[in-house]
């Protein structure tokens, strides 16, 4: 099962290695796959620094810590359910 219609879109903040940005495409599409998606929807990624993750924290989750990850989904999935048991809503 491929999905052809999916997109990532990159914010590079700080270096990241050239090399390892086709990694991260290979990623996305494996948990895609994993998860069943055949209807086309994006992904937008910004890799930063710990001084913005803790600005964007003290913003939308209002803590005065960093982060590994933040994550904004554009969707309000159903309790305990992914992706892919709501591909309506992509």
């Amino acid at each position: 099962m491929k999905n052809k219609g999916f997109k990532f879109f990159f914010n590079y903040d700080v270096p990241f290695p050239d090399d390892e940005k086709s990694a991260l495409l290979r990623v996305g599409k494996a948990c895609l796959e994993s998860e069943g998606i055949t209807v086309p929807c994006a992904a937008y990624l910004t890799f930063t620094d710990d001084e913005r993750i803790r600005s964007i924290n003290a913003v939308h989750r209002r803590t005065d810590h960093s982060t590994d990850v933040l994550s904004f989904p554009s969707s309000a999935f159903s309790p305990s359910k992914t992706a892919g048991h709501n591909q309506e809503l992509l």
